[in-house]
């Protein structure tokens, strides 16, 4: 539980540094913290598409995946930018590949 609310917390900082067009980052940032920290980059990349800041938000989501690769929810993240940017077919293999891992995932 207390891991979820720093990731909020974090979530909301990062929000707030972006939207404020703040060039340094909030030096308590989880990514300054654990920057190989997958859900890190996931929060960031949702802070982003929050901002509208796209290409930004897919680089963010692709960062997640690199770390960490079933994570169904930045699959589907994923999928709904590159849908949203004309990537059609990218964004289909995105929203399988999330399905996929959320199948696996009620198999347990």
């Amino acid at each position: 539980m207390g891991d979820q609310v720093f990731q909020s917390y974090i979530h909301l900082t990062l929000f707030l540094s972006l939207k404020c067009g703040n060039a340094r980052p909030d030096p308590k940032s989880l990514l300054e913290l654990k920057p190989d920290d997958p859900a890190a980059w996931g929060n960031k990349g949702s802070s982003l598409a929050n901002l509208g800041r796209y290409e930004e938000a897919l680089t963010a989501y692709e960062r997640a995946l690199e770390l960490q690769s079933d994570l169904p929810e930045a699959w589907r993240n994923l999928a709904d930018l590159l849908s949203a940017s004309g990537r059609h077919v990218e964004a289909e293999k995105a929203r399988l590949r999330a399905l996929q891992l959320e199948r696996e995932e009620a198999t347990c």
